[in-house]
């Protein structure tokens, strides 16, 4: 029974947190389609006994962001959400209660591709002055004042 009362909690703080989140933002159709996606996403990846079935709106909204944006992450974040439902539904039918629960896997892949820009690259590795110089640096390479003198930056100003 605690196990109930634990998702519930967490399935109330999600809710509180994209209200909060979104409420006040102006979004733009693709925006609401992630969002959206996020929201079915999220709710039977955290409530309990929710089962394989509840995925299918996710697979629908991910194939339609995927089709619709023709990027490489809204495929990645499609390839998950299959991946995910595929896995749970394969699990069911076969009664692996483990496999089942390994579904959580690629879906928390797809909710971490929705919440952050970049998942994979954690700052913990380095120290923060480190990524200031490797900011600095990608914003000379950008443009293309690598190595110009003051000189050099007052001539292009003026041009």
């Amino acid at each position: 029974m605690a196990i109930f009362a634990l998702g519930y909690t967490a399935a109330m703080i999600a809710v509180v947190a994209y209200v909060a989140v979104f409420a006040r933002r102006r979004l733009d159709p693709m925006m609401t389609m992630r969002i959206a996606l996020l929201s079915a996403m999220t709710f039977p990846y955290l409530l309990p006994k929710m089962h394989e079935r509840y995925l299918l709106l996710a697979d629908l909204l991910s194939f339609a962001i995927a089709v619709i944006a023709r990027d490489r992450r809204s495929v990645q974040v499609f390839l998950a959400c299959e991946l995910a439902s595929t896995i749970a539904i394969f699990g069911s039918m076969f009664d692996f209660l483990y496999v089942v629960a390994a579904s959580a896997v690629p879906a928390t892949v797809a909710i971490a591709l929705l919440l952050f820009r970049r998942p994979w690259r954690l700052r913990c590795c380095c120290s923060s002055s480190a990524w200031t110089r490797l900011r600095q640096a990608r914003a000379s390479d950008r443009s293309g004042s690598r190595g110009a003198t003051a000189a050099d930056k007052a001539a292009r100003s003026r041009r």
